[in-house]
């Protein structure tokens, strides 16, 4: 139960003073005014303290399951194709989410303009934790080439999902063995450029500054969306590609396409023959991805708790720690707070690359 002596002390007061005035004979038409907004006070306060102490308390009730999502529809938002990481990903969670809650959530793809659309979609809905967003690392890269929203004003940090290395990708054709030989060959003019999924994506900074620190000049490509460039690139149409590993796991297995480098500070399990940039000699070169929950601006604090305690939950279940061990993904699970620094430093870290690399 709360705290009631405030509330008793209004009520107290408020009827101490009516009675002085009531008690004084020459009580003035004019306090008769007076009188009547502290009674009105005083009766406000005495409801106050009636409904704390007569009902049972609902501290934190806003913040339980039983309230939220209140048997409503959770949309979840994902700005980008449905085949990609981020759609799958969003797909996960919205199942895991709607187990949990025993509500529906549903997953609504909105791709475009590198996430932009879908991100201006969330952002434009009220912060009541209904209409949420799924986004890569790109939703602080967009704003610095596209104005169009302020990804630490305009959105509310929930919870990190994942993380992920990216790796170089060459078609098993072209000749290309390591980053090494990519490099030679780039500086030879043997090759046309490189595919990246959106001008501005995570993707497209790695390129440029793979670029910048190796004196290459190749070219992007860009492609709507990963699974288009990734068909260009098995088709021999593209030699190269930077990417996470889910979209191209099958055609590495079959040998279509050959992984030569991994962005990470060691090599990684799932791909543990390949060696890192650093190993490569290009230790600049450490741009890495991960996946994020957000909402629009100014959801309450302890929603977003929740909803955070929620998802940390739902990444710990045996599903889902078999489907993302499955996709190459990191599991993360830590507070609001930590993937609001998260923003914070990749906004600012991602703005002095592309004015450094020169990119519009």
């Amino acid at each position: 139960m709360k705290n009631t002596a405030p509330l008793l002390a209004s009520a107290a007061a408020a009827a101490d003073a009516i009675s002085a005035l009531v008690s004084n004979a020459c009580v003035q038409p004019l306090n008769r005014r007076k009188a009547m907004g502290l009674l009105l006070a005083g009766a406000a306060a005495a409801h106050q303290v009636q409904a704390q102490v007569l009902a049972p308390s609902t501290a934190g009730a806003a913040g339980s399951d039983t309230k939220f999502p209140r048997n409503k529809i959770v949309k979840i938002v994902v700005a980008y194709p449905p085949a990609g990481d981020t759609g799958i990903l969003g797909q996960l969670i919205a199942e895991l989410l709607s187990a949990q809650w025993g509500s529906n959530v549903m997953v609504e793809y909105k791709p475009g303009a590198t996430g932009i659309i879908g991100t201006r979609e969330v952002i434009a809905n009220a912060p009541d934790g209904y209409t949420l967003l799924v986004a890569p690392n790109s939703v602080a890269i967009a704003p610095h080439l596209t104005p169009s929203y302020d990804v630490l004003k305009d959105l509310t940090p929930i919870a990190k999902l994942i993380d992920q290395p990216i790796i170089a990708v060459v078609n098993s054709a072209s000749g290309i063995t390591d980053l090494r030989t990519l490099v030679q060959k780039a500086k030879a003019g043997a090759l046309p450029g490189y595919a990246s999924p959106g001008h501005g994506s995570t993707m497209h900074i790695v390129g440029e500054l793979f670029n910048q620190v190796a004196g290459m000049q190749l070219q992007e490509i860009p492609y709507k969306g990963t699974m288009p460039a990734i068909t260009d690139l098995v088709g021999g149409q593209v030699p190269l590609m930077y990417t996470t590993l889910n979209p191209v796991q099958n055609f590495l297995k079959t040998g279509q396409l050959r992984a030569i480098g991994v962005i990470a500070p060691q090599r990684v399990s799932f791909l543990p023959q390949v060696p890192t940039f650093a190993e490569s000699g290009y230790p600049q070169v450490d741009i890495s991805t991960w996946q994020a929950l957000l909402g629009p601006a100014n959801m309450p604090a302890a929603l977003v708790q929740q909803i955070n305690h929620s998802v940390n939950a739902a990444l710990q279940t045996p599903k889902a720690k078999a489907l993302l061990q499955q996709w190459a993904m990191q599991p993360v699970t830590e507070s609001p707070q930590a993937l609001k620094h998260t923003l914070e430093q990749d906004y600012a870290r991602y703005g002095k690359l592309i004015s450094q690399l020169h990119i519009s």
